[in-house]
């Protein structure tokens, strides 16, 4: 069991840290962190039953998977709803979560009403999260960014790269932007991830109603009455239960508010496409933020990793000019994908996203090239051959080895981040 004592708020009242008591039975499960969440603005007068929800929404998950009840004074009418829907939503893809004991225990519930017709948007800047800003252009969002999520809470410079850039991005001028920071990845130890088959407890069930649930308080402030999160997957593709699909955040609500899972009807190079088409008609150039590789140096994308490799060449075959996108991008690209692709692929996703490419590359009316020479076209030619025969080739097997070292990242990340700090100085 676990028995929010509870809600203690320092900074100026900007940022929540959850009191609470954890049962021994359950205690293998949590860090001695608390949970906190540090906001940009004031939500010390956000009523307890809103300031509550970004703790459930990382705490319920746990409990329905390892059986164990949680109790707090009062929580939203709506969001405590919405909880027993997403738990049936979960049993229909893990079936043992029916068997397990666990409930909500709420002294109060209390219905509350946000009185507010503003939207907002997670925002990463990433292709997923630009195809919905495009899509959502004229309701103008309010553009909300985690730290705490991609961006570790120790990688200050990167989040400050990050911040640098929503604030002086021209195209995002015309946004408020808000920032949090977590760390809802770090209260809880690597035992969580036991608790599925397969491990990956943040992105296979967390990280939808994690992102999600930490907004809970600042829309209170900022009168929200719609919060989008991008899709990351696609109705096209083949997967497993994911994190962040639409049954699981499209049931997420509190105090009126409504939440969508935007573009899940788009494949990520419908998404590309979309991207290129409103800069172009925008007549601005911009830049997307896809990698978060450790070994880039002073920009926002190495173009290097198989992330970038595979977005600049989205960006070409949809007919632009990946330079213009936040890429150093040149004729040896073509070589780099048949470097990365010859290794074959650990993800069906990752596959697919390049299954996208080699489709919208048989249709393209143009092919965005770096020089006139004939040499490029047999390069860019012997490329869409590998990729032809790269997503036919079955998956890559994870191997002992990889499991091994991933308990060992989730039990001693610190050592691990020393372990990289070595590595980026030789």
């Amino acid at each position: 069991m676990v028995t929010v004592k509870g809600i203690n708020y320092s900074s100026d009242g900007k940022t929540i840290t959850y009191d609470y008591d954890v049962s021994a039975a359950v205690s293998k499960y949590f860090t001695s962190e608390k949970l906190f969440v540090s906001f940009d603005a004031d939500v010390s007068q956000v009523p307890q039953s809103i300031a509550i929800v970004p703790l459930l929404s990382n705490l319920m998950p746990i409990a329905w998977f390892a059986g164990f009840d949680v109790v707090v004074d009062e929580v939203d009418a709506d969001f405590s709803d919405a909880l027993k829907q997403l738990k049936l939503e979960w049993q229909k893809h893990y079936p043992f979560v029916a068997d397990k004991k666990s409930k909500l225990i709420a002294s109060n519930i209390v219905p509350n009403k946000i009185d507010g017709t503003k939207s907002a948007m997670l925002f990463s800047g990433g292709v997923d999260a630009f195809a919905t800003y495009f899509r959502h252009y004229d309701e103008t969002p309010d553009l909300i960014t985690i730290q705490g999520a991609d961006i570790e809470l120790t990688d200050t410079k990167q989040w400050n790269d990050v911040k640098s850039f929503n604030q002086n991005e021209p195209i995002l001028k015309r946004n408020s932007k808000h920032y949090i920071q977590t760390n809802f990845q770090k209260f809880y130890t690597y035992k969580v991830d036991y608790l599925l088959p397969n491990l990956g407890w943040w992105a296979n069930v967390q990280h939808g109603m994690a992102l999600i649930g930490i907004t809970a308080p600042l829309s209170w402030v900022e009168k929200y009455n719609t919060v989008y999160i991008a899709s990351t997957r696609s109705e096209h593709m083949e997967f497993n239960a994911w994190g962040s699909m639409p049954e699981i955040d499209n049931e997420i609500k509190w105090a009126g508010l409504k939440v969508i899972h935007d573009g899940f009807e788009l494949r990520r190079q419908d998404k590309v496409d979309a991207i290129v088409e409103a800069v172009q008609k925008i007549g601005t150039e911009t830049t997307i933020r896809v990698c978060y590789s450790e070994f880039k140096a002073d920009a926002l994308n190495c173009s290097e990793c198989e992330k970038c490799i595979r977005t600049i060449f989205g960006v070409m075959v949809s007919g632009d000019n990946p330079n213009r996108y936040g890429f150093k991008a040149d004729g040896s690209v073509y070589d780099k994908i048949v470097t990365t692709l010859n290794r074959g692929f650990k993800s069906r996703g990752n596959q697919f996203f390049w299954e996208e490419i080699s489709d919208k590359a048989k249709v393209a009316d143009t092919i965005f090239s770096f020089t006139e020479d004939a040499s490029e076209q047999t390069k860019r030619q012997k490329a869409l051959e590998v990729i032809g025969f790269a997503i036919k080739q079955p998956l890559l097997k994870p191997s002992r080895i990889k499991k091994l070292k991933y308990a060992f990242i989730q039990s001693y990340p610190g050592l691990f981040r020393t372990y990289l700090n070595l590595r980026r100085k030789i």
